[in-house]
């Protein structure tokens, strides 16, 4: 089943699937090389690991793992959702590995619709935990989070290790 939900005039929310995933994996690619920088700096073969990326989306497909929604707009995707179910201490959890809207259209909603979607989605399956990670000085996407209702329940901490 395809889900189709109309946001504007030109633009319509898609459940992926492995049969429609060919036409917008371009445009993913894009979303996601998008996501690794803003969240992770530039990356050296930044390319090849997206394209790496990209290319597991198929056997998510195929095998139910994943639900991954995209907002179209004149057969482009400009907004893209990949989440996957985890089991978390006993605790059915959706994680968000990837929401990310172009950065023109963002502000409109359009992540909003496709979390709205997402929860939607997951209580029909009876998952009511859905979790995410995001770089600390992301403020937009933490702003995002937080007006979302998601709370910081751990940190996640980095250290870099001297060479010498």
């Amino acid at each position: 089943m395809i889900l189709k939900e109309k946001i504007g005039l030109k633009m319509e929310i898609v459940k992926l699937n492995e049969k429609n995933f060919e036409l917008y994996k371009q445009d993913i690619n894009a979303l996601i090389k998008e996501n690794y920088r803003i969240n992770l700096g530039e990356l050296e073969d930044i390319d090849i690991i997206v394209n790496n990326k990209c290319n597991e989306i198929p056997q998510f497909l195929i095998n139910g793992s994943a639900y991954i929604l995209v907002c179209v707009e004149e057969k482009k995707a400009i907004a893209f959702l990949w989440a996957y179910q985890k089991e978390e201490i006993q605790e059915k959890v959706i994680h968000v590995s990837h929401i990310i809207v172009k950065e023109n259209y963002q502000r409109k909603g359009i992540g909003k619709i496709l979390m709205d979607n997402l929860e939607n989605e997951m209580k029909k399956r009876n998952i009511y935990i859905v979790d995410l990670v995001t770089t600390a000085d992301n403020n937009k996407a933490m702003n995002f989070y937080k007006k979302s209702g998601f709370q910081v329940k751990r940190d996640f901490l980095r250290k870099k290790i001297s060479e010498t």
